[in-house]
């Protein structure tokens, strides 16, 4: 889970901790990708789409892409999906929760993502 803003990153973590998965937190892009590039198991990667100093395409989720994971990347932003259509790949389309989002949505959106790749 990476957002730059530590009262988002901090509520999030705790919507998926009472979710019952286990969080990894991290507070930008360079250590959500130290993250991804470990060894560790990672399911799923939740993260804010524009971050301060990130490149105009999310850099974590085109490096999930590259691991092979990429229906296991859910963005978040403050701004609509269609606003951000051309930051992101057509890839990634539909994988937008918009902020600020509820517990019950968050849940929602993981369980409908996690269903989808479940079917291929």
């Amino acid at each position: 889970m990476v957002d730059d803003n530590d009262a988002m990153r901090d509520v999030a973590a705790l919507q998926l901790q009472h979710a019952r998965y286990n969080v990894i937190v991290a507070e930008n892009p360079n250590d959500a990708l130290e993250v991804l590039r470990s060894p560790r198991n990672v399911d799923l990667l939740l993260t804010d789409i524009v971050m301060p100093g990130q490149a105009r395409r999310p850099r974590t989720g085109d490096a999930r892409a590259r691991a092979g994971a990429r229906d296991h990347v859910l963005f978040t932003s403050g701004f609509t999906e269609s606003t951000l259509a051309a930051s992101i790949s057509t890839e990634f389309a539909g994988h937008i929760l918009s902020k600020p989002y509820r517990q019950i949505d968050l849940a929602k959106r993981l369980r409908d993502l996690f269903a989808r790749t479940e079917n291929y």
